[in-house]
């Protein structure tokens, strides 16, 4: 992976859910969005990668060749103020 590109101070939320048991936690922690060293060869390998580490636990999010477009797109269209149907 490429150096990661940070936000810092991100509120992030964990929730798991498992049929009679729920756990939940909100941290802010680093975001980090780290890309492979040498470019996928197809739309379905890891584009890009989102981490969140605090206490322990790890959130990681793999994302392919879609997932990052369908990303990208979302993030455009709040930066515009319009509704991003995730």
């Amino acid at each position: 992976m490429k150096y990661p590109a940070v936000v810092e101070n991100s509120d992030v939320t964990v929730r798991i859910e498992d049929g009679n048991w729920t756990i939940a936690d909100q941290v802010t922690t680093d975001l980090r969005v780290k890309t492979p060293e040498q470019t996928p060869l197809s739309e379905h390998e890891p584009h890009a990668t989102l981490q969140a580490t605090e206490d322990g636990v790890t959130v990681t999010i793999d994302l392919d060749g879609p997932g990052l477009q369908q990303l990208s797109a979302a993030v455009q269209a709040a930066e515009e103020g319009e509704d991003a149907d995730l």
